[in-house]
């Protein structure tokens, strides 16, 4: 039986989507009771009153009341009947998640009861940790669109800017074939680029014109006051990056940007990355120094700029279709 649990809990123990939990829940069972076994993971949603059997568009409600799973939640208890066992689905604190279901054709052996009545453990532990972690997420998702209201607020001028570079940014990582938590750290960085403007005066943020020579260097402070304000900041342990990919974004390939003037692969490559995205959506939209500029010489402008850009992640960036570059430009803005 520890085989069994142990394999199990080694293959969902680093899952952090409760979905994903249930899902290789299920498959890893199959694979213990043979796969003409019937396992059902019902979890309850205490906002509707019901349950449902699976994730998104594959899940199955079914209201209060109606099976035999429902005793087996109500009463918080196993029932056995018809071939079937109903177990309750608890995390470590009592609370009731739902109820695990396993039907064979072939009754289960005394061991192989033991060892569904383990794994329901298991799974209800591992499954509310993911919850708890899944929540964490969306309230720091909260917060980062708490502090991007607080940009645009600073800089109507350029209201919506940061999530639309962060949209570019998604598709960017799609092309580069990007991990999904690189990825997620590059769309948070993106969010927060701009974030140190909050430490520069909203008249030179909304002057009506370029600024002189003196003007543009306390703008360009806006990249070190960025990285100060997150590092003050509880950022996850994968996301410790984003001070420095903030602080890196004006860098340029040849050595010409600010504020440390590095180069080549001295700039962290999700900076290289954010360059691209955060240019393109300044080039392609209103300043009030200028006109935006159409898609095609945006791209072929930013081509022409040798020495700002890495060519490798340019040329990617040039691969999102045109229909997607649309769709993101038209979003987010006033």
């Amino acid at each position: 039986m520890r085989n069994e649990i142990g394999t199990l809990m080694y293959n969902i123990m680093d899952l952090l989507d409760p979905c994903l939990v249930i899902e290789q829940s299920i498959k890893e069972l199959k694979i213990v009771f043979g796969e003409d076994s019937d396992i059902i993971i019902y979890i309850y949603d205490e906002e509707t009153d019901s349950f449902s059997t699976g994730c998104e568009t594959s899940a199955i409600e079914i209201p209060r009341g109606l099976g035999l799973f429902y005793d087996a939640f109500r009463y918080k208890k196993e029932i056995c009947k018809n071939g079937s066992i109903y177990l309750p689905f608890t995390s470590n604190r009592g609370e009731i998640l739902g109820v695990m279901q396993i039907t064979r054709n072939k009754n289960l052996t005394l061991r192989e009861k033991n060892i569904f009545r383990e794994a329901t453990k298991v799974i209800a532990s591992i499954y509310q940790n993911a919850k708890v972690h899944l929540a964490m997420k969306e309230t720091f998702e909260s917060f980062i669109d708490t502090l991007c209201s607080a940009i645009d607020a600073r800089d109507f001028v350029t209201s919506g800017h940061s999530k639309r570079t962060a949209l570019y940014a998604i598709e960017l990582c799609h092309l580069l074939n990007l991990d999904s938590v690189t990825c997620e750290r590059i769309k948070y960085a993106s969010l927060l680029h701009d974030i140190g403007k909050i430490g520069i005066s909203e008249r030179l943020l909304q002057k009506n014109g370029r600024l002189d020579e003196t003007q543009f260097l306390e703008v360009k402070k806006h990249t070190i006051i960025g990285k100060q304000i997150l590092e003050k900041t509880k950022l996850p342990k994968e996301f410790k990056d984003i001070p420095d990919i903030v602080l890196s974004h004006h860098e340029r390939i040849d050595g010409s940007g600010y504020p440390h003037s590095l180069k080549g692969n001295e700039i962290p490559y999700e900076s290289r990355m954010l360059a691209i995205c955060d240019v393109f959506d300044a080039l392609t939209s209103h300043r009030q120094y200028r006109s935006e500029m159409k898609f095609e010489p945006a791209l072929q402008l930013m081509k022409n700029e040798e020495g700002q850009f890495d060519p490798e992640i340019l040329d990617a960036f040039t691969q999102i279709p045109l229909e997607k570059l649309k769709e993101i430009h038209s979003s987010y803005r006033i």
